[in-house]
């Protein structure tokens, strides 16, 4: 699909060969100009932050549902995952995601 985007401005030239000039000039203006706007939002779209893995879980609330002093058990996305934080917490309450360590997450 990219590599559309990217040839549309050269497909566009064909247009001269099938059309008039005056014709051919608009037509290829607006492929160009096609072409610019989807240029943008395919940047636009490469810069937003990572919706999946490991970063995607960094700022989202979790359930406590196991203690063990400052070892914890949350549940994230269904999911159980073993955590550590800097303060006692009980079951039930919810914590936010500060980082990743390995496989344990570290919530605040």
């Amino acid at each position: 699909m990219c590599h559309v985007l990217l040839g549309m401005p050269a497909f566009g030239l064909i247009l001269f060969w099938i059309v008039p000039l005056p014709w051919a000039l608009a037509g290829y203006g607006f492929v160009n100009s096609l072409a610019v706007a989807m240029y943008l939002l395919v940047f636009q779209v490469m810069r937003k932050q990572s919706l999946c893995g490991s970063e995607a879980m960094i700022g989202k609330e979790v359930e406590v549902i196991g203690v063990c002093g400052r070892n914890l058990r949350v549940r994230y996305a269904n999911e159980l995952w073993e955590a550590r934080a800097a303060t006692a917490h009980a079951v039930g309450d919810v914590v936010r995601i500060r980082a990743l360590r390995g496989l344990r997450l570290l919530v605040e």
